[in-house]
């Protein structure tokens, strides 16, 4: 005996696998997931554990892995038993931890069986489970077969037949008549087949499409149904084509006699365009051109007679359903028509419900491989909408989200917090009217330009709902759907500690970092005081004038073979009572008659029951309510099992009590109040159907509801598909003397199963249905009807994902559970390496401790806002502002801002303060606010200073400061602040001030009003700003007399002196002595420094522009020129200039003096040519000395004076 734990979140499920395995006598444990599985493994030590894989809580994937990281648990064979997953993805999970065994939902039990013994390691087979008093073999919910007792009413039909043509042959009298009575029995035996030949047929329909609803793949299941269709409706080509999801192209196609290649090819063309466009059957023959080739697709063998039927709900067409050449000599007839339109109606039903399972699958596959690969499988697509839902509305800064024309289609509470809305109220408003009236229109442009940018962080004073402003920081973007999503941070506080910081340092407006352009120009003017038709396609003669999709009637077809049926009886009883030697054998024949008459009318009974429950089933199929579903499905069956008591009951969704109950001739209260008691609690626990009368026991009273009348007899049919019951069906007293058969037993059976089939559909509907109607209903009381239940997900994913703000969750350790984009963008990490760090990874070694201490107190605090500097992946840090809550569910949401830019902006304020209060000191500054009335708000440190008082002794209001004031200066400075106040500008004032040590100083004062703050009746308060100008007064007075005796100085000399920027392109300054020696106007060369280099001689220009681009700068510029005077008259000049320097060592500027030197040329030319005429008087000289030789005296001083002179 062996210990076995079995883990399923469905009740149902576990009691299937208790009672299967129960036979065995082994030890059986349960849990509902896998959290409680995990505390049994660990407390029982099974031997093996049968779990399914999508659970809550804790799925089996999950399970698995906690117990292979145990040593001592991870030996445990381990049986994933799974509805969810196709095998192959089943499988794949199974081998990404360790599981050997998988068996899908819903499964024989003998494979259950051998896949426990092989885990267990035995080879015995277990017994077959025992069950006592189950009627039936098969399985809740296995179709039941009719064809049994239909052989056995023909059996007996043709047995009768048989006799009566022994007794007509063996009469004298009616030996005129046997050729009539042979047509007659001819005729009787065409209309017995033929009506066998319907019940089979709808038999056979029944239990197909009974056995495909277990089939949940849709390729797998148009397959099986095609085969089966092939069966019943015999023919040389079929045909079926089902289009992919897109209703594009064919997605699945299978074929009989004829390559599916050609109707891949065919599409929309022909006939087939006309069955895809939801036209009707199509039914002709080729010989008379009703089916052309052209008609069929290219390629196809031509054919005798051809059926097509639309596949097709009655709001969808989903593929079609084709035969042709059928065998035999005959044409397809009325009754091929019902019955392929009846299939092909069931095959759209049972294709869109396996489409719809194989969406969901795929989506539930889909979700948990990424979960999987995430380490979170304990989450679903609800609990990621709920997680993502709670971070929008539990998120301590604001978030919206708007359409593109500005109106809010989302808010978080935090966001109706800041604006003291209520959320519907701020629903109907639009963003524009949250600011004030002067910003909407700026507001709306930028909405409306959104998506020219990809984010926009900006500052704005948002409006209550009282009327009153206060200052947020947004950050918005446009989302890819044209939505644009926001996040606002109230900076309240932060816009406190700025406005103190400025208004300590004399700063009227501040602007953040980084600023929009419009801001910039706007406080820039403000600071200046400035404003600013296709046809149908042809189809031979399409039959049918319902909707595709609509049942097809068969009780007119059973109705003409029963009344032809009886046709031939009543002749034969004519014949029969008018025969002379027949009078003896008169009573048999009576009672064959009789016989007859009886199996005639159950044949015909059992045909319009099946017809019935077909009719029933198909017309249920539209209906999409449970409840409604369950009540019009019970009246059906009353009216095809007919009793006095009848009842239906049906669990509600979690399993614990019954939701719907309809029932006749009795109180559905009663059947309420048994629960699970008595022969209910049978049928519920998936025990088979009852029946027993009460008159031998097998129903008794104390079996039925309390209160329930007595009954004479009792049926009682579980309502049950393969994996789960659902609720049960019961009959009990049936009209007459008669007692319930086993045809009623398969009949009941069969409705039971069809019910269960389309209950699950319809259940499966209405929680779909009422998920978006849920969903529906909030998203019309926020205005956004147009989402479902997905589209929300994708709503709250996106914003995450693409937030301009870093988003995590972390777990109650700190662990990293969800990064949005932006996030993992700051800290250079992907996403699946930074979801294997810990909060604390992200800090410095030395902040970790604290981190780690911030996270764990989180559950006493609302949430946290704070500063730290986090470390990226390459172990630089940047500072980041922190906005951290704890959830509900006891995870750690934050919002993660890059305040880099601010702390630039905040440093640069900083330091920008303390150079201010620096050049303060050194200048002399000081500034006082002064309140509408004249009193002193608050000044700065240096003003006691500036007067000589102690802080203490400080004057207290204007009046006061005017008893300082020079006597002969008051009057000013009061008319320049009335002034000021008139005009509400800046205003300038100088006046003398006499300190407390009796000294006198000079004092310019700047008046201004804050702009930005008034008083409480709108008053404005005024800004000064006072320098101590009494050193400047002085050097002023210095500077004019020095500036009047160079004036002088330049004025009187004969040299030009001049002063230039580095470059030449400005002359800055020229003396009066270059009017004289150049002959030209200063001004002319202010307004044109180039004359000076076009005075230069030709001659000279190169060589001087040469050696001022050299020398000038480095100091050793001195040249000698010639100038061309306007007069065309030549001077000479000396040109020296020398650079000048900044404090930085820069040439800033060129200074020069020039001289005219030319009579010092013109000397040096006459001391030249004297020179050479010295020269040659002297070697004439010499040679009159040395030569006596005339000739040679002559010819000696001729080359003297040539070479020297």
């Amino acid at each position: 005996m062996a210990t076995i734990l079995i883990v399923d979140d469905r009740p149902t499920n576990r009691q299937f696998l208790l009672t299967l395995l129960g036979y065995s006598d082994h030890r059986l444990l349960e849990a509902a997931n896998g959290a409680d599985a995990l505390e049994r493994v660990r407390a029982e030590r099974p031997d093996l554990v049968i779990t399914d894989i999508l659970m809550p809580t804790m799925d089996g994937y999950e399970f698995v892995r906690h117990l292979r990281a145990d040593p001592d648990l991870a030996p445990m064979p381990v049986i994933f038993y799974t509805a969810t997953y196709s095998e192959p993805q089943a499988k794949a999970l199974a081998d990404s931890c360790g599981v050997q065994i998988v068996l899908p939902k819903p499964c024989d039990p003998e494979r259950i069986l051998a896949a426990v013994n092989e885990a267990l390691g035995e080879t015995s087979a277990t017994s077959a489970p025992r069950i006592a008093e189950i009627k039936g073999a098969g399985k809740p919910g296995e179709p039941h077969r009719v064809d049994d007792k239909l052989a056995e009413y023909v059996n007996e039909l043709q047995s009768v037949k048989s006799k009566f043509d022994d007794i007509v042959e063996g009469s004298v009298k009616l030996r005129d008549k046997r050729d009539q009575v042979r047509k007659l029995s001819e005729r009787f035996s065409e209309n017995v087949m033929s009506l066998q030949r319907i019940a089979s047929r709808l038999s056979a329909i029944i239990e197909v499409g009974m056995e495909m609803t277990a089939e949940r793949n849709p390729a797998r299941l148009v397959e099986l149904f095609f085969a089966a269709a092939c069966d019943i409706i015999d023919s040389k080509y079929a045909a079926v084509g089902m289009l992919d999801e897109q209703e594009r192209e064919l997605g699945f196609v299978f074929t009989k006699g004829v390559e599916a290649r050609m109707y891949r090819d065919a599409g929309r063309k022909g006939v087939l365009g006309a069955l895809l466009a939801g036209h009707g059957q199509v039914r002709g023959q080729s010989a008379n051109a009703r089916i052309g080739a052209d008609e069929l697709p290219p390629g196809h063998p031509r054919v005798r007679n051809f059926l097509g039927i639309p596949v097709a709900s009655r709001e969808r067409v989903y593929g079609w359903l084709t035969f042709g050449d059928k065998r035999g000599e005959g044409e397809f007839t009325e009754e091929d028509v019902r019955l392929a339109g009846m299939m092909a109606a069931k095959l759209a039903v049972l294709y869109e419900n396996a489409v719809l399972y194989d969406v969901i699958q795929r989506h539930a596959a889909q979700l948990q491989v990424e979960i999987a690969e995430r380490r979170r499988a304990e989450q679903t697509v609800r609990e990621s909408e709920v997680k993502f839902r709670e971070l929008i509305e539990q998120a301590s800064d604001g978030i919206f989200v708007t359409d593109s024309q500005g109106n809010f289609k989302l808010v978080n509470p935090r966001f109706c917090e800041m604006l003291g809305y209520r959320e519907d109220a701020l629903l109907r408003l639009n963003a524009v009217d949250t600011y004030a009236e002067e910003e909407k229109a700026l507001i709306a442009q930028r909405i409306a330009d959104l998506g020219e940018v990809k984010s926009r962080l900006f500052e704005r004073a948002m409006r209550r709902k009282d009327g009153t402003f206060f200052p947020v920081e947004i950050s918005v973007r446009r989302l890819s759907d044209g939505t644009n999503q926001g996040i606002v941070r109230d900076v309240t506080e932060r816009k406190k500690a700025a406005k103190a910081l400025a208004d300590s340092c004399g700063v009227q407006i501040v602007l953040p970092k980084p600023c929009d352009p419009e801001r910039i120009l706007a406080a820039v003017n403000e600071a200046l005081g400035e404003t600013s038709a296709t046809s149908a396609p042809r189809i031979a003669e399409i039959k049918g004038a319902g909707k595709p999709g609509e049942p097809h009637r068969v009780d007119d077809k059973l109705a003409e073979y029963v009344n032809e049926l009886q046709s031939v009886k009543s002749k034969f009883d004519d014949i029969v009572e008018g025969s002379v030697k027949l009078r003896d054998k008169r009573d048999q024949v009576r009672k064959l008659s009789e016989r007859f008459s009886e199996n005639v009318m159950s044949l015909q009974r059992i045909a319009s029951r099946l017809s019935a429950i077909i009719e029933v089933g198909m017309e249920m199929t539209a209906e999409r309510n449970p409840a409604r579903l369950v009540e019009l499905f019970f009246a059906a069956a009353c009216d095809i099992i007919d009793s006095k008591y009848a009842a239906v009951g049906m669990l509600d969704e979690q399993e614990r009590e019954l939701g719907f109950v309809f029932t006749k001739g009795v109180e559905a209260r009663m059947y309420r109040d048994a629960g699970r008691k008595g022969v209910l609690g049978a049928l519920l626990a998936g025990h088979g159907q009852v029946r027993g009368q009460s008159a031998n026991a097998r129903i008794g009273a104390d079996e039925l509801p309390p209160g329930h009348p007595r009954v004479r007899n009792f049926l009682g049919i579980p309502v049950a598909s393969r994996e789960r019951v659902y609720g049960w069906l019961t009959f009990a007293d049936k009209r007459g003397e008669g007692e319930f058969t086993e045809e009623d037993e398969r009949l009941a059976g069969m409705m039971a199963a069809k019910l269960a089939v389309l209950y699950e559909n319809a259940v499966l509907y209405d929680v779909i249905q009422r998920h978006a109607a849920q969903l529906q209903v909030e998203i019309a009381e926020r205005r956004r009807a147009e989402q479902t239940v997905r589209e929300s997900e994708v709503k709250f994913r996106e914003l995450i994902e693409q937030a301009s703000d870093g988003i995590f969750v972390t777990d109650s350790q700190g662990n990293f559970k969800l990064v949005n984009p932006r996030f993992c963008e700051m800290l250079g990490y992907r996403e699946d390496a930074l979801l294997r760090l810990n909060a604390v990874d992200t800090y410095a070694e030395e902040e970790k401790a604290l981190i780690a201490q911030r996270i764990a107190d989180l559950g006493e605090v609302k949430s946290r806002l704070f500063e730290r500097a986090m470390r990226r992946k390459d172990g630089t840090f940047f500072p980041v502002e922190i906005s951290v809550r704890r959830l509900s569910d006891g995870t750690n949401q934050g919002i993660v801002r890059d305040v880099t830019e601010r702390k630039k902006a905040q440093q640069a304020l900083a330091e920008s303060e303390a150079a201010l209060h620096r050049a303060q000191l050194l200048a002399k500054l000081a500034h006082v606010i002064t309140q509408p009335d004249g009193s002193f708000e608050r000044w700065s440190d240096t003003l006691p200073q500036l007067i000589g008082v102690e802080p203490a002794q400080m004057p207290r209001s204007t009046r006061e400061w005017l008893d300082l004031l020079h006597p002969e200066d008051r009057a000013r400075f009061r008319s320049t602040a009335i002034e000021a106040g008139r005009k509400g500008a800046r205003e300038e004032v100088e006046y003398r001030l006499k300190r407390a040590d009796g000294a006198w100083i000079h004092v310019l004062q700047v008046i201004e009003p804050l702009q930005s703050q008034a008083g409480a009746e709108g008053r404005k308060r005024w800004f000064s700003t006072l320098q101590d100008v009494t050193e400047q007064k002085q050097a002023q007075e210095e500077l004019a007399e020095s500036e009047f005796r160079f004036r002088q100085l330049t004025e009187n000399i004969t040299e030009v002196f001049w002063l230039t920027d580095p470059f030449k392109s400005e002359m800055l300054y020229i003396s009066a002595a270059y009017e004289k020696i150049w002959g030209r106007s200063c001004q002319a060369l202010y307004a044109s420094p180039r004359d000076w280099v076009e005075a230069i001689h030709p001659e000279d220009r190169r060589r001087v522009l040469e050696a001022a681009i050299a020398k000038q700068a480095r100091g050793d510029y001195d040249e000698e020129y010639r100038i061309v005077r306007p007069d065309a008259s030549t001077r000479w000049i000396r040109d020296r200039a020398f650079p000048v320097s900044d404090s930085e060592g820069r040439v800033y500027r060129i200074a020069g003096v020039a001289e005219d030197i030319t009579e010092r040329k013109q000397a040096e030319d006459k001391i030249r040519r004297l020179n050479r005429v010295y020269a040659v008087l002297s070697g004439i000289n010499a040679l009159i000395v040395r030569v006596r030789d005339r000739n040679e005296l002559f010819q000696g001083a001729c080359r003297i004076a040539v070479e020297d002179g």
